[in-house]
């Protein structure tokens, strides 16, 4: 005697009774994809700068005195905890910036013409001009702003 059993039946003999974390999960999963986005660009970073340097992975572990499976889990992205402290650490031997924080001067006015492009900056009284070069190269304490 064979016994059919409807789609309904199957289903539910499929579907489990316990309440599972799955919604949860995936609530806590979107709330992290902007950390875990940002830790795979600084993987992908530190990965570009061993190949232009030709180092290994190895390599970094004894320059920065790490186990090489700490520097694995870095370009592998898995570190989403990276202190800023590490940031540095592993930029400076690298000789790159892993993290670069926008910092918002009080612009005063800029010029600009096709000869010569300046920055104006206001520094306490002073006006600090900028000219030619890059805005983050300019010799200026940000702290000062």
């Amino acid at each position: 005697m064979k016994i059919i059993m409807t789609n309904k039946e199957n289903f539910l003999k499929l579907v489990s009774t316990d309440d599972s974390n799955t919604l949860d999960w995936l609530n806590e999963r979107n709330a992290n994809k902007k950390l875990r986005r940002t830790a795979q660009k600084i993987s992908i970073l530190i990965l570009r700068r061993l190949k232009e340097l030709k180092w290994s992975q190895k390599d970094l572990a004894d320059k920065m005195e790490v186990s090489p499976q700490m520097v694995n889990k870095w370009v592998k992205g898995k570190d989403n905890n990276f202190s800023l402290d590490l940031l540095f650490r592993i930029g400076n031997y690298l000789g790159i910036e892993l993290i670069e924080v926008p910092f918002n001067r009080s612009k005063v006015e800029v010029v600009s013409n096709p000869i010569e492009q300046s920055q104006v900056y206001k520094r306490g009284g002073e006006r600090v001009i900028c000219k030619n070069i890059p805005l983050n190269n300019c010799a200026v304490n940000e702290a000062d702003y």
